[in-house]
């Protein structure tokens, strides 16, 4: 028999890799993508969702898992497709001193391609994420989505 188990983002935040003294925890909203300001020049966001108090679940009886995120607006340049990229890091991450390369490569999962509907706004969307679940080391209690640009042209989201 099926069950199904919800857990909450404990915390996130969002980081700008060329603003990093901009204090993250001050916005109610997150950010993830690229925006080229003509004032203020080129921008690269990630946003940072941790969740802690994981139930220890048998990786093998996982069939499915979804990351629901709800998208308040979605800016696009109606030339590339909006697309951003997402991955876990497999180590507890600083939220006193957020930085933008803080951690090894080693310690991510491989980045994996999302592609958000234009029609987006205003409503949640459904993030297959059921390989990075069943490949997370079995013995944290917590998980990290990390929400990238894919490139420097990639949408904001």
């Amino acid at each position: 028999m099926s069950s199904i188990i919800k857990i909450n983002c404990s915390r996130a935040y969002f980081i700008d890799k060329y603003n990093p003294l901009n204090n993250p925890y001050k916005f109610n909203t997150l950010i993830t993508g690229s925006i080229n300001n003509h004032n203020s020049g080129l921008h690269l966001f990630k946003s940072q969702l941790y969740f802690n108090h994981i139930p220890e679940i048998n990786n093998k009886k996982i069939l499915t898992a979804y990351l629901f995120i709800f998208i308040n607006k979605l800016h696009h340049n109606n030339i590339n497709p909006t697309d951003i990229g997402i991955c876990c890091c497999y180590k507890d991450l600083d939220y006193d001193h957020p930085k933008w390369d803080i951690y090894k490569k080693n310690n991510y999962t491989p980045v994996y391609h999302l592609n958000i509907p234009k029609n987006s706004p205003n409503s949640y969307i459904k993030i297959n994420v059921t390989d990075i679940i069943k490949n997370y080391p079995k013995n944290t209690d917590f998980i990290n989505f990390i929400l990238c640009p894919l490139d420097t042209t990639s949408q904001t989201l």
